[in-house]
């Protein structure tokens, strides 16, 4: 009689919610957290130092930094899934299928938990400027300077 040998099956066991979150983002584990940390900390500069109308657009080009780095990774993520699909022999089974997709999709989970604290930071920051800020005098606004029509009227 020959014994059969013992062939772990992956699929049947359950995993941690926690392991498969960090198996989902990969590298993006120690990268999402470090860009949401730079996306906080120069969305902070900018409304302490920050001047000019420039300010607030410049805020809304940092503020969804993270979100922006989730996607990147969810669309590589994508790219070499089926690229595996493709070179694959077999036809995989559709359970397999959606474990890998939804692993795709905890990046832009996690990239959208990380940006909500720095939206509220950037959202706050420019209501209390706003609160905060004197309003222009009357004296200090220039006149409209319209060009000159130097044609005639018949």
């Amino acid at each position: 009689m020959q014994p059969e040998l013992a062939v772990p099956d992956t699929m049947t066991h359950s995993q941690s919610r926690l392991m498969f979150v960090l198996n989902a983002l990969g590298s993006n584990a120690l990268l999402l957290p470090v860009v949401a940390l730079v996306a906080t900390a120069v969305v902070l500069l900018m409304l302490l130092k920050g001047k000019g109308p420039a300010m607030v657009g410049a805020i809304l080009l940092v503020v969804p930094m993270p979100i922006y780095w989730s996607l990147l990774s969810l669309v590589s993520g994508l790219a070499s899934a089926y690229g595996v699909l493709a070179l694959s022999e077999v036809e995989p089974k559709p359970s397999e299928l959606y474990l890998g997709y939804s692993a795709m999709w905890v990046n832009v989970q996690i990239g959208l938990w990380l940006n909500v604290p720095i939206f509220l930071l950037a959202a706050g920051g420019l209501m209390f400027r706003a609160w905060n800020e004197d309003p222009p005098s009357p004296s200090a606004a220039k006149p409209i300077r319209w060009p000159r029509d130097d044609r005639t009227t018949p």
